[in-house]
C-alpha cells in the first residue's frame, strides 16, 4: 500500500512539472515579438550645377544650386538646366585617368603560377587553401564604376556649360525701335535720318505698276541693320494684301542701303539695330510711319 501511494505521488510530480514547464515556455514564446526596423528614409537628391563666374550678390530667387553666386541670362521664358548637343567625349584623357587609377591591378603571373602550382610533399595543399579562400573582392573593384560615372557626369555638364557660354557670348545685342515713347535721343536722331533716306529713294523708285494700276496699301516691314549700316534683314511683318507693294518696299530697302553707321553711343548698346515701321503706299507716294 506504501508504495503504491509513492509511486502515485511521484506520477502527480511529474504531471505538475510538465504543466509548469509547458506555461513558462509559452510565456516566453507568446511574450517575445518580432518587429522590422523601421527603413531609414531615402535621401534628399538636389540638383547643382556649377557655376563659372561669381557674383557678389545672392540670387533670391536661385533656380539651381552651385559652388557661388551667379545671376543667370538667357531667353527662355521659364527656368531650364543648361543643355546644349554638345556631348562630353567619353574617351576623355580625364575618364580614362579616372578608370586607370580606380581599377585593381591585374594579378601577375608571378603570383598566379605561385597560386595554382603545388609539390609533391602536400599535394593538396595549395588547392585546398584555392577553394576554401576565394578572393575577396576588393572596394576598388566596386568603386570604379561609380568614380566612371561620376568622372563622366562631371565632363558632360562641364561640356554642356562652356557651350552655352560660348553660344550666349555669340549672341548679338539687339536694340529694336517700335514707338516713340521708348527712344532715347540717339535712337531717334539716327531714326529720322533713317527715315529720310527711306522715303526719298522710295519716292524716285515709286513701283511704276502700282501706280498705273493704282495700288494703294500699308505694310509692316522690319529691317535689321548692323554697325557699319548693311542691312542684316528685311522681313514683312504684315502685309499690305498686294505682292507689288510688299516686293517693292523690300527693293527700297536694298536700294537705299547702306545706311548711316551707328553713332558710338548707339554702337555700345547695340550690334543689329531692329527699325519697324508701316510703309504707307498713297497716292503714288510713300511714307514710312509708325
Amino acid at each position: 500500500m506504501l508504495a503504491w501511494y509513492d509511486e502515485t505521488a511521484a506520477n502527480d510530480r511529474l504531471a505538475f512539472a510538465i504543466v509548469v514547464a509547458l506555461l513558462v515556455h509559452a510565456g516566453l514564446i507568446l511574450g517575445l515579438g518580432f518587429a522590422p526596423d523601421d527603413q531609414a528614409p531615402a535621401p534628399r537628391s538636389l540638383d547643382i550645377t556649377l557655376a563659372q563666374y561669381r557674383e557678389e550678390l545672392a540670387e533670391p530667387d536661385a533656380d539651381f544650386l552651385a559652388q557661388s553666386n551667379q545671376h543667370g541670362s538667357g531667353t527662355l521664358a521659364a527656368a531650364a538646366s543648361p543643355s546644349t548637343p554638345v556631348a562630353a567625349e567619353r574617351d576623355a584623357p580625364t575618364v580614362q585617368e579616372v578608370l586607370r587609377q580606380a581599377s585593381p591591378p591585374p594579378p601577375s603571373e608571378a603570383a598566379a603560377s605561385t597560386l595554382l602550382s603545388t609539390t609533391s610533399a602536400a599535394p593538396t595543399s595549395t588547392s585546398t587553401v584555392s577553394a576554401a579562400q576565394p578572393a575577396a573582392p576588393t572596394a576598388n573593384s566596386d568603386q570604379a564604376p561609380e568614380d566612371a560615372r561620376s568622372a563622366e557626369e562631371i565632363a558632360s555638364l562641364m561640356a554642356r556649360l562652356d557651350a552655352q557660354q560660348r553660344a550666349y557670348a555669340k549672341m548679338p545685342k539687339v536694340h529694336r525701335i517700335t514707338s516713340v515713347s521708348t527712344r532715347a535721343a540717339v535712337d531717334a536722331t539716327y531714326l529720322l535720318n533713317w527715315t529720310q533716306r527711306i522715303e526719298t529713294i522710295g519716292n524716285n523708285n515709286y513701283p511704276l505698276e502700282a501706280r498705273t494700276r493704282r495700288l494703294y496699301g500699308d505694310l509692316r516691314l522690319l529691317v535689321a541693320v548692323a554697325p557699319d549700316g548693311s542691312v542684316r534683314e528685311v522681313r514683312v511683318l504684315q502685309s499690305s494684301g498686294y505682292r507689288l507693294l510688299d516686293d517693292a518696299a523690300i527693293r527700297i530697302v536694298r536700294l537705299a542701303e547702306p545706311f548711316d553707321a551707328f553713332p558710338p553711343e548707339l554702337r555700345a548698346e547695340a550690334d543689329v539695330l531692329e527699325i519697324i515701321r508701316t510703309w504707307q503706299f498713297r497716292s503714288n507716294r510713300l511714307s514710312a510711319a509708325e
